[in-house]
C-alpha cells in the first residue's frame, strides 16, 4: 500500500536528523534562519548543490525526537508523469521513553490519513524505536498498523543488528549498513531478509517545493535486496525550525515521487 511506503520514507528522511553534532541542543537546532513556510513555488525546483565538508549543519535536530513535541508534513505522491497521484497527511508524536524487545528507546509515532486519491481515508500509524547515542542514532525497529475498510492489520518490523545511522557524513563518502529484517504479525508475513543500505551526502542546495522555498540537505539511498538495488534521493531541510523535515524525494531517475506541501512544528 502507498501510504505506508510513504510512512516509511518519512521515518527514514528521520533518522539522521535526531540529534548529536556540534549544534546538540533541541534551542540551537530551532533557532536559525529558515525560509518562510507557504512562499515557494508549486512546482519543486532545485538549484545548485554547494559542496559542505560534511552533513553536520544538516542532521543536528534533538527536537525531532523530544518527548512530547509534535510535527506534520503534508505530502503529495506523485507519478511518472509528475501528475499528483494521492495527497497525505502525516502527524508525528514524540511519545518518550520506552523499550523495543528490551533495548531502551525513543518511540516516535506517525499517523498516516490518505485525504485524497489513491487509497483516500485509509490510515496508517507507524511506531518508530531509536535511541540517541553521542555521535549516531540507533534504530531498532517499528510496529505498523494500516487502516483500511474497516480493518487494521499491525505488523512488528525488527532490524539486526540494529541500524546505526551517523549524524555526520563526509560529502561524497558513501556509507553502507548491512543488517536482516524481520517481519512479524498475525498474518503471514516475509521470511527475514538481509538487506544493504548505502548513504552518501551530496551537499546542500535551495530547493522550493509547494510548502516553501528551503536550504536543503540532499542525501542518496541504495538500498539492495535478494540482488535487486533501488536508489532514491531525498531532501531535508537544512536550517531553521524544520531543520531535519522532509521536503521531497525521486527515484534513481531523478523523477519526483513526493514532495511536502506543508510543514509544522509544534503547531507552528
Amino acid at each position: 500500500m502507498k501510504v505506508k511506503l510513504l510512512s516509511v520514507l518519512l521515518l527514514s528522511a528521520l533518522l539522521s536528523a535526531c540529534g548529536g553534532g556540534g549544534n546538540g541542543s533541541a534551542a540551537s537546532t530551532l533557532g536559525g534562519g529558515g525560509s518562510t513556510p507557504g512562499t515557494g513555488s508549486s512546482a519543486p525546483t532545485s538549484g545548485t548543490s554547494t559542496a559542505g565538508s560534511d552533513s553536520g549543519e544538516c542532521f543536528t535536530n534533538v527536537a525531532l525526537y523530544t518527548t512530547g513535541n509534535t510535527y506534520q508534513i503534508d505530502l503529495q505522491g506523485l507519478d511518472s508523469s509528475g501528475a499528483v497521484v494521492l495527497t497525505t497527511s502525516n502527524r508525528y508524536t514524540v511519545n518518550g521513553s520506552t523499550t523495543f524487545k528490551g533495548n531502551p528507546a525513543t518511540e516516535l509515532q506517525v499517523d498516516t490519513t490518505v485525504s485524497s486519491g489513491i487509497g483516500a481515508g485509509s490510515s496508517t500509524q507507524v511506531k518508530n524505536y531509536t535511541r540517541l547515542d553521542s555521535s549516531e542514532a540507533v534504530t531498532f525497529g517499528q510496529v505498523s498498523v494500516v487502516g483500511a475498510m474497516g480493518a487494521a492489520v499491525s505488523t512488528t518490523t525488527s532490524f539486526e543488528p540494529a541500524l546505526r545511522k551517523p549524524y555526520t557524513l563526509p560529502l561524497d563518502t558513501p556509507r553502507s549498513y548491512t543488517y536482516t529484517i524481520t517481519f512479524e504479525g498475525l498474518v503471514a508475513t516475509p521470511p527475514s531478509k538481509a538487506q544493504t543500505l548505502k548513504e552518501t551526502f551530496l551537499g546542500t542546495e535551495t530547493i522550493s517545493v509547494p510548502a516553501g522555498s528551503f536550504k536543503a540537505c540532499k542525501m542518496s539511498s541504495e538500498t539492495t535486496m535478494d540482488g535487486t538495488t533501488t536508489k532514491t534521493i531525498q531532501w531535508t531541510v537544512a536550517e531553521g525550525p524544520y531543520r531535519g523535515l522532509f521536503l521531497q524525494s525521486a527515484d534513481g531517475n531523478g523523477t519526483v515521487t513526493a514532495r511536502a506541501v506543508r510543514l509544522r512544528f509544534n503547531g507552528a
